[in-house]
């Protein structure tokens, strides 16, 4: 009897191990944030979910099958590309009044779904979330029921941060003065964060105004987008120059504030471009009043003069001029400090990235080795948080770094590159699709990963019989 006991007790701390180990770790370096939500190609090769029956899927992965994806760690929602929304658009036809989404009659495993139309709201003078299938008003609309339940698995089954990107490429987005910024910041905890109220500065804010507190207290599912999911946090892509970059500092104060009022964990991060003085975001860089907790850093789109596949590549200037400068103490009184990701395109199509892209295994376990390299001279404090990537549909098609062994999405190649990462010495890039030791990136990968299957196979039937 004792003996079963122990094993029984033996068997349930190592369940209660492995749910620990899947959970998100700041601390670590070899975090995958992807940018979700886009789907910048159709995807031509076979389903990467049906790759062995040989289904055609056309629409990409959803945010559920990223979050499935053992090798994502964070997921950015993206984008919000029109706000505060109290104006016409300037220069982006994207927000005309009305707009339909059709999604075409597909097939898959056997079971038929059924085409449909939505028409969407008039969303030109309101804050928009813009996805691959539509725009998407401040109403939790059937077309976003489908979010709600994905982002509950995401974050409680899957233990994925999901954060919402502002901004983006194009849109009509940007502050017209600090009260503007700072409204907006209690818009958003309204309607993603834990807020229950439109904040004391705001009592008559325009964005939810109408809007009536459930019996809860809280604000009513049916204006939010996402029903009642709570997001993990936010993220600033700003990437245009109509409005004057100040006020980004006030509305990030802001966000912090209700961060810190809350329970629950959130983030803030940012999505500036290489060069260094970034061109869009370097105000908000600069100030000692907001910290990032992660900068998902754009190492692409920047020629020569910063990309990560070039000479130029800067990120120790990242280190010294912006890392090094904002630590903080924890709660703890531990030092703390942004973790900063290099950012990457999963694809070297122009829907990826014009430049910038990384096409063999060796030269990515090179450079991450730059990277952990400049970091041990520097005082080893983990700056480095891991790889960001534009985006999960480009990734799961992309198989450029398969091995003999099989093919691998370009996701999953990254993933093994940080894991392998500090096992090899670097002498520079190399074009190489071989490890230094003359063995391919990913196979010890695969043998860990059964392994690891037989052992927790084993435990499950152990459990069983007791």
């Amino acid at each position: 009897m004792r003996i079963t006991f122990y094993l029984k007790k033996l068997a349930i701390s190592q369940l209660i191990l492995h749910t620990e180990a899947n959970k998100f770790d700041i601390n670590a370096q070899n975090n995958i944030a992807v940018y979700w939500g886009q789907n910048s190609v159709e995807i031509a090769h076979k389903s990467w979910r049906n790759y062995a029956s040989g289904v055609k899927h056309v629409y990409g992965p959803t945010l559920l099958d990223v979050c499935k994806d053992p090798n994502v760690d964070i997921v950015l929602i993206s984008f919000m590309n029109n706000f505060p929304g109290n104006r016409p658009p300037l220069t982006s036809k994207i927000f005309q009044n009305t707009t339909t989404s059709t999604i075409s009659t597909t097939t898959t495993m056997g079971k038929r779904h059924k085409s449909y139309t939505a028409k969407m709201d008039k969303i030109s003078n309101v804050p928009t979330i813009s996805l691959v299938n539509g725009e998407y008003s401040t109403r939790h609309t059937s077309m976003l029921r489908q979010q709600e339940l994905h982002i509950n698995l995401c974050q409680q089954k899957y233990h994925k941060k999901i954060l919402l990107s502002l901004g983006g490429e194009s849109g009509n987005y940007g502050f017209q003065n600090s009260k503007e910024a700072v409204c907006f910041a209690d818009w958003l905890w309204y309607m993603f964060g834990n807020g229950t109220h439109t904040g004391n500065e705001c009592p008559n804010n325009k964005y939810v105004k109408g809007h009536t507190l459930g019996k809860n207290g809280k604000p009513h599912r049916s204006h939010k987008p996402f029903g009642d999911v709570i997001l993990d946090g936010f993220d600033l892509d700003i990437e245009n120059h109509e409005y004057p970059s100040t006020y980004y500092i006030d509305f990030a104060k802001k966000l912090r504030k209700n961060f810190k009022d809350s329970p629950k964990e959130f983030f803030l991060s940012a999505a500036p471009q290489c060069l260094y003085p970034e061109e869009n975001m370097q105000e908000i860089l600069d100030s000692d009043e907001v910290f990032f907790d992660f900068l998902f850093i754009q190492f692409y789109n920047n020629g020569k003069e910063c990309n990560a596949n070039t000479n130029n590549f800067n990120y120790e200037i990242w280190i010294k001029q912006y890392a090094m400068k904002h630590g903080k103490n924890g709660e703890g009184g531990e030092e703390k400090f942004p973790k900063l990701f290099m950012g990457l395109p999963a694809d070297s199509s122009k829907a990826g990235a014009v430049n910038g892209y990384i096409q063999s295994r060796q030269q990515l376990v090179n450079k991450i080795g730059t990277v952990l390299s400049l970091e041990s001279k520097l005082g080893n404090k983990h700056y480095f948080g891991g790889i960001s990537l534009w985006e999960a549909s480009l990734g799961y098609n992309n198989y450029d770094l398969s091995d003999k062994d099989g093919d691998i999405n370009y996701i999953q190649a990254v993933k093994n590159a940080l894991n392998r990462a500090e096992n090899y010495s670097y002498s520079g890039d190399s074009n190489d699709g071989e490890d230094n030791d003359g063995n391919n990136s990913e196979s010890t990968g695969s043998k860990v990963e059964s392994t690891t299957l037989w052992k927790w196979f084993a435990i499950a039937v152990i459990v069983a019989i007791l």
